[in-house]
């Protein structure tokens, strides 16, 4: 996922929202510079929080989360754009710590932590995977200018303005953005994006696929918003 965190950024905020049913509740915040990566197996919850101001104000980032299923610990490799994606140091927890709380939207969003907030900041392409991505094959998507197709790649989401958004991985599954406007952004030329004002939410999950393992997002650097 490329996020972009503002100057006037609030203290905490939801990247990426799974409502906890069944097995496959998982929760991404961004808390005081940091992030959190929450999965939810009914009563069993994993957490995984990088330590240190990792997100600076004005700055684009790329961010992978690896979901390893039952057992596993989740992952996050992360890094400015235009450096080498690291895996950061975790202040982890393996152990039921509560619910990760309800929400009534769709399976996968990216938007407000609940009806009285908004996603802050702007966010890129979004692509998922139905692998346990590794971090030498996310560097691959990362470095490559169109995606490596044997790496079980689910759907590849172009924002291209909103309503129904086209799956540029030629899966077929499209998704659709609601209550959003585009904005241009990444000083590497036009883009796709959000405002940082926008307070609707963007379904990544279709079909009714369960969540897949590996979650992240592919920046276009040289396509426009028409």
């Amino acid at each position: 996922m490329f996020i972009y965190r503002p100057t006037t950024l609030d203290a905490t905020f939801r990247y990426l929202w799974r409502k906890n049913v069944g097995p496959g509740g998982t929760n991404i915040n961004h808390h005081d510079s940091d992030l959190e990566f929450t999965r939810g197996y009914s009563t069993t919850n994993m957490a995984a929080f990088s330590t240190g101001d990792i997100i600076s104000a004005g700055n684009w980032y790329i961010t992978f989360f690896v979901d390893g299923g039952v057992g596993v610990a989740p992952r996050i490799y992360h890094a400015q754009l235009g450096n080498t994606l690291t895996e950061p140091s975790y202040a982890q927890q393996d152990t039921p710590v509560g619910t990760l709380g309800t929400d009534a939207s769709a399976s996968a969003l990216v938007g407000f932590r609940d009806s009285t907030r908004r996603f802050i900041g702007d966010i890129a392409v979004v692509s998922v995977w139905e692998e346990v991505l590794s971090l030498g094959q996310c560097k691959a998507q990362y470095y490559r200018v169109a995606l490596t197709a044997n790496f079980r790649l689910y759907c590849h989401l172009g924002y291209a303005g909103t309503g129904t958004q086209p799956d540029w991985s030629g899966n077929f599954n499209s998704g659709a953005v609601t209550g959003a406007t585009v904005a241009p952004h990444v000083s590497l030329g036009p883009s796709f994006g959000f405002d940082s004002d926008w307070q609707g939410a963007f379904t990544a999950a279709v079909g009714g696929l369960s969540i897949p393992v590996a979650m992240n997002s592919y920046r276009q650097r040289y396509q426009s918003v028409v």
